[in-house]
């Protein structure tokens, strides 16, 4: 089976939890904007380091059910460190089969590697495909989510699920968030390897549209020759418009 009709196969597999909200001709969604500009004292990507301390800014469009938005990761440092964009866009249709609050997540991310990708050799862009259950809760703040994303360039897979967790502390100013999670990446012509991690940020909204979060985050693998056990701090200011 080829590229095409697996995920074909694939999207026809979830259609029964997915229904198309009506459409309307004469209302347009109102778009919404946020930016967000987070430092990292290391860049890990599904349980791999692949930079060090970086500054990542990100811009995010929203409407209706559809949203578009582009990511970066720019190291600070030197050492031939490489800067990474990512492009995105996906939409989400309602998935009450599941439960309320429930949605299927569909979109494709491009990514882009201006100094050329981390692995010599390789294409210095690649397409993937995604799609996720989201937004749901199993429990009072307990929030599940699955998703599966092939790349078509690099022909690599990836399977991830999570389950986040929302504590408010109204009377401190603040909430903590919780996060655990663990995939599964299929590399072509490579070693498949597992990954696993948790973490928990701090939001503290500083303004009406305005909020400061603090993190930190631990990851882990089993891919040899990879780093293990990394610890990551992060400080970031999210708007909105």
């Amino acid at each position: 089976m080829n590229t095409a009709a697996r995920l074909s196969a694939l999207l026809l597999a979830f259609a029964p939890f997915a229904t198309p909200p009506a459409a309307s001709a004469t209302e347009l969604p109102e778009v919404a904007v946020k930016t967000d500009l987070t430092f990292a004292s290391r860049y890990v990507y599904r349980g791999q380091q692949l930079a060090r301390a970086s500054l990542q800014p990100s811009i995010d469009l929203s409407g209706g059910d559809g949203y578009l938005g582009l990511w970066g990761n720019l190291p600070t440092g030197a050492g031939g460190q490489k800067n990474e964009l990512n492009f995105y866009a996906g939409y989400n249709l309602p998935a009450e089969t599941l439960g309320r609050g429930w949605k299927l997540d569909l979109g494709a991310r491009q990514y882009y590697f201006p100094q050329g990708y981390y692995t010599a050799g390789q294409n210095n862009s690649s397409t993937e495909g995604y799609l996720g259950f989201a937004g749901g809760t199993v429990g009072p703040g307990l929030t599940p989510t699955i998703y599966t994303a092939y790349d078509f360039t690099r022909q690599n897979y990836n399977v991830i699920a999570s389950l986040g967790a929302f504590v408010p502390a109204e009377k401190l100013g603040f909430a903590l968030r919780f996060d655990l999670h663990a995939g599964y990446t299929g590399i072509h012509r490579g070693s498949d390897y597992t990954y696993w991690g948790a973490g928990v940020g701090v939001p503290y909204r500083i303004a009406g549209n305005a909020t400061l979060n603090l993190g930190a985050q631990y990851d882990s693998n089993d891919l040899k020759g990879a780093r293990r056990n990394l610890v990551t701090w992060t400080a970031g200011l999210t708007v909105g418009f």
